[in-house]
């Protein structure tokens, strides 16, 4: 084994990594389906029974609604079924997690800032200090007590 075998990544790299994979495995399907749904909205989900266990059904769908930043809770359709042979719920929209949004948003807004600051070039005119509106500097402002 040389020494171009073995490769070192710090704690950000591996993030991205297994961040990467899980979105590889993630129903993307559903995930545009949820994503447009309101909390206290839902849907009717149907699972085939040949292809996969109840458990695996509820966990790739509570999977692409994490991905959409959502909650689900599921209602099942039938009565007097076992839970293992149930294949047809009404799933509702619990809850929204907006911090969790906000900061993905952030996080991409952010990246999206370096790259273009990056971009610039030296003839470019700076426009920093001033509102596009006006041309009054932008900056705190303190409203005086008396």
């Amino acid at each position: 084994m040389t020494t171009a075998d073995f490769e070192t990544f710090d704690k950000d790299a591996i993030a991205e990594f297994t961040a990467k994979a899980e979105i590889d495995k993630l129903d993307h399907m559903w995930a545009d389906r949820i994503g447009t749904l309101a909390v206290g909205h839902g849907f009717r989900a149907k699972r085939d029974e040949s292809n996969e266990s109840v458990r695996q059904f509820k966990r790739r769908l509570n999977a692409a609604a994490k991905y959409t930043y959502r909650e689900l809770e599921w209602f099942p359709e039938q009565k007097n079924v076992k839970a293992e042979n149930v294949t047809s719920w009404v799933v509702k929209i619990r809850s929204l997690d907006t911090k969790a949004q906000r900061e993905a948003e952030e996080a991409k807004n952010g990246s999206q800032a370096s790259q273009e600051g990056q971009q610039t070039t030296e003839g470019e005119g700076s426009t920093e200090g001033t509102s596009p509106d006006s041309n009054t500097p932008v900056g705190s402002r303190r409203a005086s007590r008396g």
